[in-house]
């Protein structure tokens, strides 16, 4: 219980700030009703740029079970790979 106290005094003390990177955000297509309202789930808020959304096949769940899984990987890859390109090496 004393971690679940320090969690909850730790999300009500945390100062949010915007984020300006990129971000990509993974939904599961079976919350239509919930894409409806907001499309970004919330994180819109937090950043002034486009989030980049990745609906994927499954529930909350079970997109991280085969066979949906799968599909996860793959666009989470091609995430990976387009931010490994745009780092800047010293």
């Amino acid at each position: 219980m004393s971690v679940f106290n320090a969690n909850t005094e730790a999300v009500r003390n945390y100062p949010v700030q915007p984020y300006h990177g990129r971000i990509a955000l993974f939904r599961s297509l079976h919350d239509l009703v919930q894409k409806l309202e907001d499309p970004t789930f919330g994180w819109g808020q937090y950043t002034p740029t486009p989030i980049e959304i990745y609906d994927l096949p499954g529930d909350h769940f079970s997109i991280i079970r085969e066979p949906n899984v799968n599909v996860l990987a793959e666009k989470l890859r091609v995430c990976l790979e387009h931010a490994q390109k745009n780092v800047t090496h010293p």
